[in-house]
């Protein structure tokens, strides 16, 4: 597979052979669910955890590593037991919560079918795969996404590169020798960029839960996120990667 045309017309792509796409703050924006359900969950352990604590420490991380680090540096002990039963209660309430005002990213209704029309596309995140799949099929676009990678399919989940590694071996079977260096990944939080750098891929990132500044890591800026997918750019990165490799 030398090449694939991307959803604008007359533009060709040499390089980009499939698209990674981060779910909580990329698809649906959503981190302030997160953050409310672990601060409530806490509290009645007399652990106090701030939006700002949320966002710089733990926004990263799946439930259960979120969990095990806000009581590890609340001094407490973060025993298997209470950490599971932590995240399976915040995974009870968070459908309820999400559902009640869900906010899906701008531009991403249109964006996924249409990208999907040229490319496979794989969701890779450290939430549930049962919220993935629940909230995909709410807003009908579950049908677009070829590769799921949840929190259950890898050891170490986001910032490590596990996620981003797993996305592109099954990919694999969409895009037979597909190189980590052929995938986009779109990535809305520091951590994020820093998994699927390591995975190899190249990078995009929304400004959803960060500011630009936060994510100079990431091989591009979606400055008007996928309301305007900046095509031209991308063709640009991945025509930079071919030279360079």
């Amino acid at each position: 597979m030398s090449g694939t045309w991307d959803p604008i017309p007359g533009t060709y792509i040499k390089m980009l052979k499939a698209i990674a796409l981060d779910f909580n703050g990329v698809i649906v924006d959503d981190e302030l669910v997160h953050y409310r359900l672990i601060r409530d969950l806490v509290a009645p352990l007399g652990i106090t955890v701030t939006e700002a604590d949320y966002f710089e420490k733990y926004v990263v991380y799946r439930d259960d590593e979120a969990f095990q680090r806000v009581l590890a540096d609340a001094g407490r002990s973060a025993s298997p037991e209470v950490v599971e039963r932590l995240v399976q209660e915040k995974r009870r309430r968070y459908l309820t919560e999400v559902l009640r005002d869900l906010r899906v990213c701008p531009g991403v209704r249109e964006f996924i079918p249409a990208a999907a029309a040229a490319y496979p596309l794989a969701v890779v995140s450290g939430a549930a795969r049962a919220e993935i799949e629940a909230i995909l099929e709410h807003i009908g676009l579950r049908s677009y996404i070829s590769v799921l990678v949840g929190a259950e399919d890898v050891t170490d989940g986001k910032p490590a590169p596990d996620p981003y590694i797993e996305a592109v071996r099954r990919l694999r079977s969409r895009v037979p020798g597909l190189r980590p260096s052929e995938v986009l990944a779109v990535e809305d939080t520091p951590g994020g960029i820093q998994a699927a750098r390591q995975a190899g891929l190249r990078t995009a990132a929304v400004l959803t839960t960060f500011p630009a500044e936060a994510l100079r890591n990431a091989d591009l800026i979606l400055w008007e996120g996928f309301e305007r997918f900046p095509w031209v750019q991308v063709h640009l990165l991945f025509e930079q990667t071919e030279e360079t490799e």
